[in-house]
């Protein structure tokens, strides 16, 4: 059995967005303590997801609306 290790990324630039949206055409996003927590919309969440309507990889349906 092979084990892989892998760490978390944390994306900060446009560059590192558009990488990423190259290598993936769907995208499912957990709401509660990924987009918000609580009451709290998540520092940066809006704009991440104004940058996949940009892309044109708005989901169809979605809880909120930016």
């Amino acid at each position: 059995m092979t084990t892989t290790t892998s760490t978390a990324t944390r994306l900060s630039s446009v560059d590192d967005y558009q990488k990423l949206l190259a290598d993936y055409d769907t995208w499912l996003f957990d709401c509660d303590g990924v987009i918000w927590h609580g009451t709290r919309i998540i520092e940066g969440v809006l704009e991440v997801l104004q940058f996949l309507r940009q892309q044109s990889m708005w989901p169809i349906h979605s809880p909120i609306e930016v």
